[in-house]
């Protein structure tokens, strides 16, 4: 087989494999299965420790081929994961053939869908008609950004501490607050009494 090896490939895999990957809660619908490597990520780092564990000479067009065979995107996406399409996604991955957890998964999101269209529906009421009849308040807990922010390759493949978000929004006003990882994962009035 001329131009084909079997050795390099898996090296590629084995080394991709160990990177940290995640799915967007919002890209899913459209594109399933899109994942997303750390925005501090880029290829030539990912070349860079590639040659530094192996010894192959590789050209730095495989592994770019390899990422887009296998729908792998570098930086955010808009919008993270909440716990409980993490929760399924584990399952399905553990039993991928359960029609009833891919059900789940759907309803969950077409829930999510709904909610975020009656939110956008009641800030455009909001702003729309006399705003001293009508008052929305949304409150959004979110993971932000790690912390602290170095930019060395030992960070991108090691767990990093993250700053949260609560924000209180209505349609005129948004209040954020912040915390960090250490807290837990709590429920968001605990931080934020009223």
């Amino acid at each position: 087989m001329r131009g084909k090896h079997q050795i390099r490939p898996n090296k590629i895999s084995e080394d991709r494999q160990q990177v940290p990957k995640y799915r967007s809660h919002y890209t899913r619908r459209h594109n399933p299965n899109r994942h997303y490597l750390s925005p501090e990520l880029t290829q030539k780092l990912l070349f860079e420790r590639y040659t530094e564990k192996c010894s192959n000479q590789l050209h730095i067009g495989c592994l770019n081929r390899y990422a887009t065979e296998r729908n792998y995107h570098f930086g955010q996406s808009s919008l993270g994961t909440c716990k409980t399409c993490d929760k399924l996604e584990m399952l399905i991955k553990a039993d991928p053939g359960d029609k009833a957890l891919a059900s789940e998964e759907e309803f969950h999101l077409r829930k999510a869908d709904s909610a975020q269209s009656a939110t956008k529906h009641d800030f455009q009421s909001a702003t729309e008609i006399n705003s001293a009849m009508w008052t929305t308040i949304a409150f959004d807990f979110q993971q932000t950004l790690p912390t602290p922010h170095i930019n060395t390759r030992v960070t991108f493949y090691s767990r990093q501490l993250w700053t949260y978000n609560f924000g209180i929004h209505d349609a005129k006003n948004v209040f954020m607050n912040m915390s960090e990882d250490t807290a837990g994962r709590e429920d968001p009035v605990k931080f934020y009494p009223a």
